[in-house]
């Protein structure tokens, strides 16, 4: 297994990467760089397109209905893959539904401490070309399944100490980022969850929300301070550098604002006074960065070659008029929740207060809809 070494600066990051003894250095490349401390003042807009919408209502059977927990954890070709779960983990569940009519497929539950079992589940990795998955689950278990539910191999589980959840893909590599003494450690596994890299940021020390890291399509994306990077096998390749100025919400901030406060409010306070990110998500031409600051929430929308501004969405949970606004069918869909990315197509789970039937028509008593959508150049 190797070891590969980079060193985190303040501001964008310069790293240094060494293999069998050699070692090359080099920045960040030609990456765009977007001055997000400028953008903070900016109002919402969009000057891109939200283009070929769809929308599906779900099937109403009573082992489709959703609860208020459900997010997407994968598209498998014409199937969504949805995670429903209690607030404590419990009942951890995938429900699987048709994207062409909404059709209930099945659930798959495999709660428990035996081989092939889990006691929640963390993340869903698909293995398009077997129609199969790998399901990680939070008691560091993997297994691998079909997609019509066959146990077909469970895995050792990978023990580390301090773990974030694991992100990417079966065809780009999983990804486990921890913190130890002072640095962070991403273990790159392949997809029977065996350890091949192991990727070691120095002196970066994320604990909750001075980092943000997640899935996006086959790749994985985080940030190291204000340098977006995808991790690729044996390396981190960066993407944009997400410049933040003195609002940047960095591990030390997150350590004297965050973590050695015990009163809400003033944590509260200190913290809208820095730039947060949340998520990230690319289509491939296109980066999607969640952010907060100063009690907002902002979901911008960035040519990922040239870094243009094409799109601002500004949102309060407190508003509930506020939201990702989708036109189909003469109804506006206001999204709150996070999107999912596969296949160029950006999809979101819409709310029960939303869900409309198959014709724009409202659905009181239905279940919840999926609608996806793709960026194209304005008009």
């Amino acid at each position: 297994m190797r070891k590969v070494v980079f060193a985190a600066l303040c501001g964008a990051v310069c790293f240094l990467a060494g293999s069998c003894g050699g070692s090359s250095a080099s920045g960040t490349g030609d990456v765009p760089v977007i001055d997000m401390e400028a953008l903070v003042d900016v109002p919402a807009f969009m000057d891109i397109e939200i283009d070929d919408v769809r929308y599906i209502p779900l099937d109403t059977a009573t082992d489709a209905l959703l609860g208020n927990r459900p997010v997407i954890s994968a598209i498998a070709g014409d199937t969504v893959i949805i995670h429903e779960m209690s607030m404590m983990g419990e009942n951890s569940h995938l429900v699987l539904f048709s994207l062409s009519d909404g059709h209930f497929i099945r659930n798959i539950s495999h709660c428990g401490q035996g081989p092939g079992e889990y006691t929640w589940i963390e993340s869903v990795f698909v293995d398009r070309p077997s129609q199969q998955m790998v399901i990680k689950g939070g008691n560091r278990s993997a297994s691998r399944y079909t997609l019509s539910d066959s146990l077909v191999e469970a895995y050792p589980s990978y023990n580390t100490r301090n773990t974030m959840f694991a992100a990417g893909s079966i065809a780009r590599g999983i990804n486990i980022p921890e913190v130890v003494d002072g640095n962070m450690l991403i273990h790159q596994l392949n997809s029977k969850t065996e350890p091949v890299d192991t990727l070691i940021v120095e002196n970066y020390d994320p604990m909750y929300i001075s980092m943000a890291y997640n899935t996006s399509g086959e790749e994985a994306l985080m940030n190291v301070v204000d340098t977006m990077y995808t991790l690729l096998p044996g390396k981190m390749e960066p993407v944009a550098v997400l410049s933040r100025g003195g609002k940047a919400l960095t591990p030390q901030v997150e350590k004297d604002v965050y973590l050695n406060q015990k009163d809400y409010k003033i944590t509260k306070e200190k913290r809208s006074k820095y730039i947060e990110f949340n998520y990230f998500l690319s289509d491939g031409e296109h980066l999607m960065i969640y952010s907060a600051y100063g009690g907002n929430f902002f979901i911008d929308i960035f040519s990922r070659k040239t870094g243009a501004h094409l799109g601002r969405n500004i949102m309060s949970y407190a508003d509930e008029n506020s939201g990702f606004a989708i036109e189909w069918k003469g109804v506006t869909f206001l999204i709150q929740n996070l999107f999912y990315v596969a296949d160029g197509r950006f999809y979101a789970l819409v709310s029960h207060e939303q869900t409309v039937d198959a014709e724009g028509n409202p659905a009181p008593d239905g279940n919840l809809g999926v609608i996806s959508f793709r960026l194209a150049p304005k008009q």
